[in-house]
């Protein structure tokens, strides 16, 4: 194996761990006005929904509607389920049914 991959892949898992770790070690984010520890709270909802979201219209360019209904499966689902894998299953579920 070249070892430029090598590196490559060692730095990634790197950056992706300390991105992961170093907020339990920042004790600064407790003592943020409210407003703001709301806003640190949903940022990673609202990005990962801007980085879906697109993705589902175009990967379903044959049949919008699946999903769109897949993907209001598993917000339903994900709406009066505590479990992380329920709304998945969900979801996948209603958009093979639709397709």
């Amino acid at each position: 194996m070249n070892f430029e991959i090598v590196l490559i892949v060692l730095f990634s898992a790197a950056g992706t761990y300390f991105a992961r770790v170093i907020p339990f070690f920042i004790s600064f984010l407790e003592r943020l006005p409210l407003f703001f520890r709301r806003f640190l709270r949903v940022m990673p909802v609202a990005a990962l929904g801007a980085l879906l979201f697109p993705g589902l219209l175009i990967d379903f360019s044959h049949a919008p509607a699946a999903g769109l209904i897949g993907t209001a499966a598993a917000a339903v689902t994900a709406l009066f389920s505590k479990n992380l894998l329920l709304p998945v299953a969900v979801s996948v579920a209603a958009a093979y049914f639709m397709i």
